[in-house]
C-alpha cells in the first residue's frame, strides 16, 4: 500500500490545484486507514467508506473521472468500466495485474524484485519504503493532470 500521508497530500493537491472533488471508497475493514488519510488532509474529501453495497460500489466508481488506487479489486472495476485508472504498484509488478485498457496507467518504480510470485501464489514480506517509496506525490499528480479531460 502507498503511504497514507502521500494519499493525503495527493488528495489535497487534486482538490486545491485541479478544483476536483476527491472521494474515498473502501470497505469497513479499511475504515481506520482511510480515516488516517483524511485526518492528515487540509481539504475535505467525500468519505464513502462502508456506505455502499457491491452493486452501488460499481455504480459509484463508474461515475468517477479518474480512479487512483493501490493494486486492488476496485482498481480493476474502474478499468473495466472505462474510467481512467491509475494503479500504484510496488511489491507486485503491473505486467500481469496493471489496470487493463487504453489510457490506464500503472506506476511502478521500485528497483526490488517483486515480492509476489503469482505463478506460485506466494508473497514475501518486503520493505514498504523500498517498494512504494519511489512513487512520489508529484509523479502521481502529473499523471492525474494528464488523465483529466
Amino acid at each position: 500500500m502507498w503511504f497514507e500521508n502521500r494519499f493525503a497530500e495527493l488528495a489535497d493537491k487534486i482538490i486545491e490545484l485541479l478544483n476536483c472533488e476527491v472521494a474515498f471508497i473502501d470497505s469497513l475493514d479499511n475504515k481506520a486507514t482511510v480515516n488516517k488519510v483524511i485526518s492528515q488532509m487540509k481539504q475535505q474529501p467525500v468519505n464513502t467508506v462502508g456506505n455502499f453495497t457491491l452493486k452501488e460500489t460499481f455504480y459509484f466508481i463508474s461515475k468517477c473521472t479518474v480512479f487512483i488506487s493501490n493494486d486492488t479489486g476496485p482498481m480493476h472495476i474502474a478499468a473495466a468500466q472505462g474510467v481512467s485508472t491509475i494503479g500504484l504498484f510496488g511489491p507486485n509488478t503491473p505486467v500481469l495485474w496493471g489496470p487493463y485498457g487504453k489510457g490506464n496507467i500503472a506506476i511502478y518504480k521500485t528497483k526490488l524484485k517483486p515480492a509476489i510470485q503469482n505463478d506460485k501464489g506466494t508473497f514475501t514480506e518486503g520493505n514498504r519504503e523500498e517498494y512504494m517509496g519511489p512513487i512520489s506525490v508529484d509523479s502521481v499528480f502529473d499523471v492525474v493532470k494528464n488523465c483529466l479531460p
